[in-house]
């Protein structure tokens, strides 16, 4: 069992900015991630809005500028899952994919999680085929993809797949929930098909390499063939290594915190997790400094 300063779960903007933070007021923070650096932002087809980058910048390039500046300050990070999250004698306990730690202090930080599509049954055999996350698909070219969603990780997926594939997004309402220029942007694009109002009634396997959907649609029933199938139909917080209870607690738990995606509901902007990440770091630096220093 180790000892840990403090306890960082997630490895995304929020928590890498945190443990920076930490680092520059004396800290000894260890980042446990589960996956891969960067989280959500590996999907961004390009990232506009977050200041000193004003051609904007792809996601994955952006999370290389997090994890060297990680690297240049020094910052642990040990990819193992956390698994369960308690508390005994004020100190918590982590429990990860490589054992047991104790911490004084834990940020939560593990941004969320996509939510599956249970609408329908995906048969097993095509399961490999079918996607909620794009940046496993960085490599893919000369592919037929079929994106489900309306939002605006619907069409950011189908905008960074679409320089080599071709791509038709499948919406159910003739709503489309996106930004406008998201929208726009697909629109123009002549490597992307939008159907609206079209509901899917049923997958299957057609050939080794494709999948058959069939759908409802303005025009009655249809069928498009694909090789692969994305889904983004939503995303909620990645808290299931919680007590019960706790992920609505919030302060009420001594020297716990939650920063970034996995509080910030539709708020999931890069910008806004970086803040939420150097806030709580100093929130902990307040709490933690001797009244004579002050």
């Amino acid at each position: 069992m180790s000892d840990v300063d403090v306890a960082i779960i997630g490895a995304g903007p929020s928590g890498i900015a945190a443990a920076i933070q930490l680092k520059r007021y004396g800290f000894e923070p260890i980042v446990f991630e589960a996956k891969r650096v960067g989280g959500l932002l590996n999907n961004a087809h390009l990232v506009e809005n977050y200041p000193g980058f004003p051609d904007g910048i792809n996601g994955a390039e952006l999370v290389k500028l997090f994890a060297r500046q990680g690297q240049n300050q020094s910052i642990k990070i040990r990819f193992e899952p956390v698994y369960s999250l308690t508390r005994h004698d004020r100190k918590f306990i982590l429990e990860t994919s490589a054992g047991t730690y104790h911490a004084k202090t834990v940020i939560v930080a593990s941004g969320t999680r996509p939510i599956m599509f249970t609408d329908i049954q995906i048969p097993e055999q095509i399961k490999d085929k079918v996607f909620y996350e794009v940046f496993g698909l960085a490599g893919v070219k000369g592919k037929t993809i079929a994106v489900i969603g309306g939002g605006d990780a619907a069409f950011d997926y189908a905008l960074n797949l679409s320089r080599h594939n071709h791509i038709t997004i499948i919406n159910r309402s003739r709503k489309i929930r996106a930004l406008p220029f998201l929208r726009e942007r697909a629109q123009a694009n002549p490597q992307i098909n939008i159907n609206l109002d079209c509901l899917l009634k049923r997958i299957r396997p057609h050939r080794p390499d494709s999948i058959e959907l069939e759908y409802q649609g303005p025009q009655g029933e249809g069928r498009l063939f694909v090789n692969l199938l994305v889904f983004a139909v939503g995303r909620k917080p990645r808290l299931d290594f919680l007590p019960p209870g706790w992920e609505t607690m919030g302060k009420e738990i001594d020297n716990l915190y939650f920063c970034g995606d996995v509080i910030n509901g539709t708020c999931r902007q890069t910008a806004i997790a970086v803040g939420d990440g150097i806030r709580v770091a100093m929130e902990i630096c307040n709490r933690s400094r001797p009244k004579e220093q002050e």
